[in-house]
């Protein structure tokens, strides 16, 4: 038994939000005003005292500021880690529920049939299957790291069973039928499925070749094509400087007026575009670098971002974390920091297969029937004495995904990256203590997917950018329509090496700028 952590954050500007926060559950769930309040209050972070926890290798300290972020200093990096998981924990376990039910398709235990759809979605594309892989297959300090942040979740959720998120409770009284419902232990492959659902919002692909296949039947191939956007000659490219002209801004600002409407009825483009630059001692007043960054994800209440210190270890890094996940996605440690953009690659392919209409579990592929595997997927839905069953075939090109596409008569499977065990935590880990850019860049090898322009600065004057992520050569077409998959012509041969992929460091224009924008030229 030692000494686990000491916290010395005031509550003011908690407790200011907990009074608004009671009123409103008071009057949803119609509980006294004296109940309410309490049940609100209840579950806020604990943020002041001295704990003894069996398991840690030495005192952690956790202090928050005025702001309530929290500074987390330890001796060990598992306690660090350790740590890691109770503040998110703390803070944003309902978002974490959430996030880890969204990834897994189970929802609708808590929903009913409101969430079916898109729980039947998750479990044709099997984002839970393939964490649960990549969760059996990690190795080393990683494994124990992510460990280490899973049982600070666990800690928290043993610690404070009858003090949860006011949302349980919320979630719990709602008929039919009132549900006896306590979260599950957090397990590794939760962490990893959550990066499975990032990787999902930031690769649409799939969806476009779904768009371009309706136009071209409906529009003939020269219509469909005109509606193609283009890349003019007078718009940037990443690698070759940022100038834009004023010819090109004034096209974007009439062409978004005129789409406004249309957008805003939709929820379309609602995320926005990410922006981020670093500019060398060149360009600045005082001589060393500067790096900002402005990542557009969708607005959420509370925030996706997390603002956290991590320090002990071996690690000392400080800027925007996920709750459900170690480490800092975005920041800087005591040498280096980074900040990135969607890189926008397109890593999906829809796969028209043809399936054995005398045994569904075979597709036909180069003049013969092939097995492919089948997962069945029970989805308990609230309200309903029996779960709902999806039987989904999966070929070499992906699962079948169509019979949850409104419409769509052809079987489809997805190919696509992210639905191959991957390693993107442990590059989050690894670049967290690089310190120079020979160290980050090969971190970033480890960065499967979603491909990103990741911008970075260091200490020395140093400047760089890399687009890191698994990207498919294609034998044969560009993956911009959903192709056959039983001749064997449009296959994936491979992935474009790292080395390969689009890189600078120290550029002669002293910058790199990225907003979502072309990487490189037709070259």
């Amino acid at each position: 038994m030692v000494k686990a952590w000491e916290g010395t954050a005031t509550m003011a500007s908690w407790r200011r939000s907990a009074g608004t926060l009671a009123t409103a559950a008071g009057a949803v769930a119609g509980l006294g005003a004296l109940a309410a309040r309490r049940a609100a209050r209840g579950p806020l972070p604990e943020t002041r005292g001295t704990f003894s926890i069996p398991g840690l290798h030495a005192p952690v300290v956790i202090e928050r500021d005025s702001w309530g972020i929290p500074r987390i200093r330890a001796e060990h990096a598992q306690d660090l880690f350790f740590a890691n998981g109770l503040v998110h924990a703390q803070d944003r376990f309902w978002q974490m529920e959430l996030n880890r039910r969204v990834g897994s398709g189970r929802l609708s235990e808590l929903f009913g049939p409101m969430t079916l759809e898109a729980d039947r979605l998750m479990r044709r594309l099997g984002l839970r299957r393939v964490a649960e892989e990549e969760a059996r297959l990690l190795q080393g300090e990683d494994r124990a790291l992510l460990a280490a942040y899973c049982r600070g979740i666990n800690y928290y959720l043993a610690r404070r069973p009858s003090r949860l998120p006011l949302e349980f409770s919320l979630i719990r009284a709602l008929p039919p039928p009132k549900l006896r419902w306590r979260p599950d232990p957090w397990e590794v492959a939760d962490t990893l499925v959550f990066g499975k659902v990032m990787a999902l919002g930031l690769s649409s692909n799939w969806s476009e070749e779904l768009v371009r296949s309706a136009l071209l039947e409906k529009l003939g191939p020269e219509r469909a094509a005109a509606l193609e956007p283009i890349h003019g000659e007078d718009m940037p490219l990443v690698l070759e400087g940022a100038h834009v002209p004023e010819a090109l801004v004034r096209r974007l600002r009439d062409s978004y007026a005129e789409l406004n409407p249309f957008l805003s009825a939709t929820g379309i483009g609602a995320g926005g575009f990410s922006n981020n630059w670093v500019v060398d001692g060149t360009r600045t007043a005082s001589g060393t670098p500067l790096l900002a960054n402005d990542p557009h994800l969708t607005l959420q209440m509370p925030s996706i971002w997390y603002e956290i210190e991590l320090n002990g270890g071996g690690f000392h890094v400080a800027g925007a974390s996920f709750p459900g996940a170690p480490g800092v996605i975005i920041g800087h440690n005591s040498r280096i920091a980074w900040g990135m953009t969607a890189a926008c690659l397109d890593v999906q392919d829809l796969v028209i297969e043809r399936v054995n209409p005398a045994n569904p579990q075979q597709y036909w592929y180069q003049d013969q029937w092939r097995a492919g595997r089948l997962a069945r997927e029970e989805i308990v839905v609230r309200g309903r004495a029996e779960p709902v069953v999806e039987e989904v075939l999966i070929t070499h090109h992906g699962p079948i995904i169509s019979p949850v596409l409104p419409g769509e008569q052809r079987a489809m499977a997805l190919r696509w990256t992210a639905l191959e065990p991957g390693t993107l935590a442990q590059s989050v880990l690894h670049y967290n203590r690089a310190q120079n850019w020979p160290e980050f860049t090969e971190a970033l090898r480890l960065w499967d997917v979603p491909s990103h322009n990741i911008v970075y600065a260091d200490i020395e004057g140093n400047i760089g950018y890399y687009t890191p992520g698994k990207v498919p050569i294609r034998s044969r077409g560009s993956g911009a329509l959903p192709a056959p998959g039983w001749t064997g012509e449009y296959e994936w041969v491979g992935t474009v090496p790292y080395e390969a992929l689009p890189h600078a460091y120290n550029p002669p224009r002293h910058q790199v700028v990225t907003a979502n924008h072309r990487l490189v030229g037709d070259d």
